[in-house]
């Protein structure tokens, strides 16, 4: 009687170690989807804010709004659209050129 207490204690200690170690790893899987989708939701800042700069939001819409989705190829169907050229403020450079001398240099 002792035996088969002792064998079904181990078995359920197991048990209990292999849940413990299925929801680590659960735990563990869904830190790394949660930082992916961190890491996406900046990517996709970024690009709206350059369409931002390069479309007005009724060109924008017009592009998401006759946009479609091809479940066969997975890739967006773009409607086409004239682009029309627009100012766009872009940040000015400090110059890289590190063997020009500065005039304070000099």
């Amino acid at each position: 009687m002792k035996d088969r207490f002792g064998e079904i204690k181990g078995k359920y200690v197991a048990n209990l170690q292999e849940l413990k170690d299925i929801q680590n790893e659960h735990e563990d899987e869904k830190e790394e989807l949660l930082d992916t989708i961190r890491e996406q939701e900046k990517e996709i800042k970024k690009f709206r804010a350059v369409l931002a700069m390069l479309m007005t939001q009724e060109q924008l819409d017009y592009v998401v709004l006759n946009s479609e989705w091809n479940e066969d190829r997975e890739e967006w169907n773009v409607p086409y659209f004239t682009y029309r050229e627009k100012a766009v403020g872009l940040p000015k450079l400090a110059s890289t050129n590190p063997t020009r001398k500065e005039s304070s240099d000099l």
